[in-house]
């Protein structure tokens, strides 16, 4: 197979934040980078209170060398409050509570998702959401929320998440700014596989029995190379719940 030169040296690395405080400074400053390319900087506080956090997994795409694209699996431990949660604290206080109530059993949200415009081809949202869809599976999480702003909201529809419409204005909060609408979305139980393509079915089983793994199919669009790696310690987490 010839590869896309868009998709050469692709490699995803799975990590613990705590484990890991350089990577995490790559990511926060490759999401930076990107806010600042699209013109949300000015919106939006960067957050970092994540680098020390056992229950954070990080999923974090570098090629060549370069960090380029990551995404984060937050999995809830009762302690530390989700993302969302203390996004949205000044304007539904009661947000932690409704969660723990429509959860159905272990669960986690799914944030922080960025790519770099050279790679904007590769849909790397769609594949770090499967990749970190599988890692959820192999730590029994059963229920992902995702806070999406409006415009980015089919990367998780394509799984089967709903906005929860109860909460907000019919779903959606004024978020970072009144520019902006964001909802919380809800996918209810991730074992089950609802999504509306059963491609997607088919890349997250194979993934979550291979997360190791070299792999020249996972990309629809271009022809890329991906090789997953992930670090042993994210696997501990399924135990420290």
């Amino acid at each position: 197979m010839n590869q896309n030169k868009e998709g050469e040296g692709i490699v995803i690395e799975c990590f613990r934040a705590s484990d890991f405080p350089e990577k995490c400074i790559e990511y926060s400053n490759g999401r930076n980078q990107v806010l600042k390319d699209y013109g949300f900087m000015e919106d939006l506080n960067p957050d970092i209170k994540w680098h020390k956090n056992d229950y954070t997994i990080v999923a974090l795409v570098y090629q060549k060398g370069e960090a380029v694209a990551g995404m984060r699996l937050d999995v809830n431990n009762g302690k530390v409050d989700l993302p969302v949660v203390d996004s949205l604290k000044n304007l539904l206080p009661a947000l932690k509570d409704y969660l723990k109530l429509r959860a159905n059993g272990k669960f986690a949200e799914g944030n922080g998702t960025w790519n770099a415009k050279k790679i904007s081809g590769l849909n790397m949202s769609q594949i770090l959401t499967r990749y970190l869809y599988a890692v959820a599976l192999n730590l029994d999480v059963v229920t992902i929320f995702s806070f999406q702003a409006r415009f980015a909201r089919r990367i998780v529809e394509n799984y089967g998440a709903v906005r929860v419409t109860e909460i907000g204005k019919d779903g959606w909060f004024s978020y970072p700014s009144d520019k902006y609408l964001a909802g919380i979305y809800l996918f209810e139980d991730i074992k089950v596989f609802n999504f509306k393509d059963t491609h997607y079915v088919d890349r997250i089983r194979f993934l979550a029995n291979h997360l190791n793994c070299k792999d020249q199919k996972e990309n629809e669009s271009k022809e890329a190379i991906l090789e997953y790696k992930i670090d042993e310690r994210v696997l501990w987490v399924k135990d420290m719940y």
